[in-house]
């Protein structure tokens, strides 16, 4: 097998995990953080959470700038990879869909992560 074939299985394992790790990590976070956003807020008369809740509901707003950060970095060496593989056959497309499709699905949930933290 050769170095660029290498290379190109390279760059799409590396898209398939940013895709698969990056969409996951989204989900569970925001599936972690809604007791601090959506209904939880709703109950207090005021509609806005204590110190404790705004704390712990940085931190997952922080959790998801840095997955997002990792995430963006993994899918643009992926992407640059599958660009730049010639011989990587059926591989090359799969690659970039998925390093380009990564971050069309974590967008929305992370955008709204952040409106919930701020």
């Amino acid at each position: 097998m050769s170095s660029s074939r290498r290379i190109a299985i390279f760059g799409f394992i590396l898209s398939l995990v940013t895709f698969i790790g990056w969409t996951v990590s989204i989900i569970h976070i925001i599936t972690v953080s809604t007791a601090y956003t959506g209904a939880a807020i709703d109950l207090d008369d005021a509609n806005e959470l204590d110190a404790s809740g705004l704390e712990v509901l940085g931190r997952y707003a922080a959790a998801v700038l840095w997955i997002n950060i990792v995430g963006t970095l993994f899918g643009v060496a992926a992407l640059v990879i599958a660009i730049r593989s010639r011989e990587s056959g059926w591989l090359r497309i799969p690659t970039i869909v998925f390093a380009l499709l990564a971050p069309v699905v974590c967008f929305i949930p992370s955008i709204w992560m952040f409106a919930a933290a701020y």
